[in-house]
């Protein structure tokens, strides 16, 4: 049941019929075999013993750990984590753990591969967390500002702007304009994640530093305002967005220089769009 619950905590459990079904016969089937000892059993001498339906147990815990390691290679794609070979690493780690308690049964390690893999699991999935926003589920500022720091190789860096923002908040609330933050994310994140990293830098302001397919700038953003036209025919409220792009090349530019280049960029897009038609009331 750990890995369930574990699953439940990072917020991917299905709540579906067949695991609870799943649960209650495993626990029923572990309570019988106390008095019938057919899964494991005691002796007299206290000395525990696998008999031959051991493998629900097995099959219990293999089930188990797939399921949490599966949602949490979901969890980590969602956060646009590109780390998750480490949680791999962890799941190898598990299995030979276990592996070898099943293999010999005298050397006892089973469970300290678990309390260890356990630990390993929350250190990566609060690392997972803590770079993220929690509005948008993409990643803060903080992180924005250490990967341009770190930037060695030719990426694109496009700046975002959500246009007239703040009618949006006086017009419908601010949960409304929390709700438009959030659905601009998840476009961005859809449309651009899978060639670099996408952060939400300030209120309203977005950010993409692309390191793949970088020839393909045009092609993303004309996806990316074909999904947000999309989102507007059950959110007629949610505004434009103004975007501006810039390359930098570390062997070349100047960094900040090509900063300052797409967000003139971007401001440029925005005067060109400000004629755009009045938001939906």
């Amino acid at each position: 049941m750990i890995p369930l619950v574990c699953a439940s905590t990072i917020g991917n459990f299905p709540k579906k019929k067949w695991v609870m079904l799943f649960l209650l016969a495993h626990a029923f089937l572990e309570v019988l075999s106390a008095r019938f000892g057919f899964i494991f059993s005691v002796d007299s001498s206290n000395v525990y013993h696998r008999r031959g339906f051991y493998w629900i147990y097995l099959a219990a815990i293999v089930l188990g750990t797939a399921f949490l390691f599966r949602a949490s290679f979901q969890l980590s794609r969602h956060y646009q984590n590109r780390n998750s070979h480490v949680l791999a690493l962890i799941l190898v780690f598990l299995v030979v753990g276990t592996a070898i308690q099943i293999i010999w049964r005298d050397v006892r390690v089973d469970w300290i591969s678990v309390s260890l893999a356990s630990m390993l699991f929350y250190i990566y999935y609060s690392e997972l967390i803590q770079p993220t926003d929690p509005l948008t589920a993409l990643l803060n500022r903080r992180c924005y500002e250490s990967r341009i720091a770190a930037i060695h190789s030719v990426v694109i860096i496009l700046y975002f702007d959500v246009d007239q923002f703040k009618k949006i908040n006086d017009r419908y609330g601010h949960a409304c304009g929390d709700s438009c933050l959030s659905i601009i994310g998840g476009v961005l994140r859809r449309s651009y994640s899978k060639y670099g990293c996408c952060y939400r830098i300030g209120g309203d302001e977005f950010c993409v530093i692309l390191d793949h397919h970088l020839r393909d700038v045009a092609l993303l953003n004309t996806s990316f305002f074909s999904r947000l036209t999309a989102q507007r025919v059950n959110q007629p409220f949610l505004p434009h967005v103004s975007v501006g792009f810039a390359q930098y090349n570390p062997a070349t530019d100047d960094i900040h220089e090509v900063i300052a280049q797409a967000d003139s960029c971007m401001y440029h897009y925005k005067e060109k769009h400000r004629a755009a038609p009045p938001l939906s009331s």
